[in-house]
């Protein structure tokens, strides 16, 4: 699957070298980081991804992206163009160019620097802060804040998601003097072959699905890691499954 979309700054010039980041949600509640890539020249993102679950979503420099996609099939997801916040607001580094709404000059009796949105946010009953907080207080994992305002210019409708960041996972550490095993070539294998191919060489396999359009691809491991013939000490092979995306 791609992930699209034409970065650009206030100005509408656009944005090289921004890092991508496609973070996907874990069995446990969690986000991790799955895939990334950077805008081109042009502004252009074109990014492949390897998994497209719900709730999967993508980063710009490290912060969120408040926008939802303009087109959406089994194998692009494409949010349109999107426009960098200078600086970033509360944690959003961009937004859809439908919902952008440039700084207004400052009223008579509104403070320099433009609308205050954590003013606004505060003044509706949403506190991200408050929020953000409690994530570890209640064991939340996502927290998601929706904010609109009107200015002299048009109406700016956004929503903002905020995740506690995914927990490290822990690392195999295999028994002292534990010997060297080749990892078997387990591509184009059922689940259940990949794991019989696995046992017999004394290692096990953990499964990940991997969204693919091509129905022949189904069930079938597409990618493993480590790599075929790489001599390894620990006991885990993971293994990516093809999987229909609408199943």
């Amino acid at each position: 699957m791609r992930v699209t979309a034409k970065v650009v700054t206030a100005t509408g010039a656009p944005a090289a070298g921004r890092k991508a980041a496609w973070w996907v949600p874990t069995k446990s509640g969690t986000f991790e980081l799955w895939d990334e890539g950077v805008t081109g020249k042009d502004g252009l993102l074109d990014m492949d991804v390897s998994r497209a679950s719900f709730g999967a979503h993508l980063r710009l420099d490290g912060a969120m992206v408040a926008a939802y996609p303009v087109r959406y099939t089994g194998s692009v997801y494409d949010l349109g163009v999107l426009v960098l916040l200078e600086p970033t607001r509360k944690e959003i580094r961009a937004v859809s160019a439908g919902a952008y709404v440039a700084p207004a000059p400052p009223a008579d009796n509104e403070a320099p620097g433009g609308v205050d949105l954590e003013a606004r946010l505060k003044a509706s009953g949403v506190q991200i802060e408050a929020a953000r907080a409690k994530l570890t207080e209640v064991s939340l994992t996502q927290v998601r804040v929706k904010w609109s305002e009107t200015t002299a210019t048009g109406a700016l409708e956004a929503e903002a998601q905020f995740e506690q960041p995914p927990p490290k996972a822990p690392v195999e550490t295999p028994p002292v003097g534990t010997p060297a095993r080749p990892v078997p070539d387990l591509r184009g294998l059922t689940p259940a072959a990949a794991q019989r191919a696995a046992a017999a060489v004394g290692l096990r396999v953990e499964v990940t699905p991997l969204f693919v359009a091509e129905p022949e691809r189904h069930g079938r491991v597409q990618r493993q890691v480590p790599e075929p013939n790489t001599e390894i000490t620990t006991p885990t092979v993971r293994v990516y499954v093809g999987r229909n995306q609408e199943e």
